[in-house]
């Protein structure tokens, strides 16, 4: 193996985390060697897989592999975990959302800018070749109006997938708002910059189908 070789550790072993498992797994110079989630089995079933050593408590991951880099993918209620991280200089990824506690939010980026450490959070769409071309010719012909928006179904009862149980609760994912159509609005952000007044409104009731707890919004505009 290279010595550049990096070594990547992973808080939440859910749906996302698998497509970075995926991806990362391929590259020669990555080696995946730590995995944590609440959930044993998922961190187990990881390590298993990829290689590494299984966790339930992230501050125990940390004292026990040394670490590169940190992937967090977790749900916008369960953020925080990022403090230890910066703790110990350790450069990190964060899926989207970035979290649900505006407070939380404001003293871990706080934290990043006092450590000046490398960050990064999981909105593709600006990497993209097409997006960037956009920007160029914003830069010379700025816009008058962006319109955008994020069209899917709601979410529908599934027991046993583990998701459904916050993705549906308002005060465990935000909404749809929070935890999808954040790519349009991030988008809007890197093409014409931040936003400095905000008007919504919420529908509810049109999903027919809502399981227990259902407490998100169906639509809003």
């Amino acid at each position: 193996m290279a010595d550049s070789v990096v070594r990547v550790g992973f808080v939440g072993c859910g749906g996302i985390a698998q497509q970075h498992f995926n991806a990362l797994s391929q590259m020669d110079s990555v080696q995946l060697v730590a995995f944590c989630d609440v959930v044993a089995e998922k961190a187990q079933d990881a390590a298993q897989r990829f290689g590494g050593r299984a966790f339930t408590d992230v501050r125990a991951m940390l004292d026990s592999v040394e670490l590169d880099a940190l992937f967090f993918c977790l749900p916008p209620f369960a953020h925080g975990a990022e403090f230890l991280a910066v703790e110990r200089g350790i450069p990190f990824f964060v899926e989207k959302p970035v979290g649900l506690d505006w407070g939380v939010i404001r003293e871990i980026a706080a934290a990043v800018r006092a450590k000046n450490l490398l960050t990064s959070v999981g909105y593709m769409n600006r990497y993209r070749r097409g997006i960037n071309r956009v920007r160029e010719l914003l830069q010379i012909d700025p816009p008058i109006l962006l319109l955008g928006g994020w069209v899917g179904r709601t979410p529908q009862a599934r027991p046993g997938e583990g998701i459904w149980r916050w993705w549906i609760q308002k005060d465990k994912s935000g909404g749809q708002f929070h935890e999808q159509v954040t790519h349009t609005v991030d988008l809007v952000r890197y093409l014409a910059g931040e936003v400095v007044e905000v008007h919504a409104y919420a529908a509810k009731g049109l999903n027919r189908l809502a399981p227990e707890g259902y407490t998100i919004e169906d639509a809003i505009a």
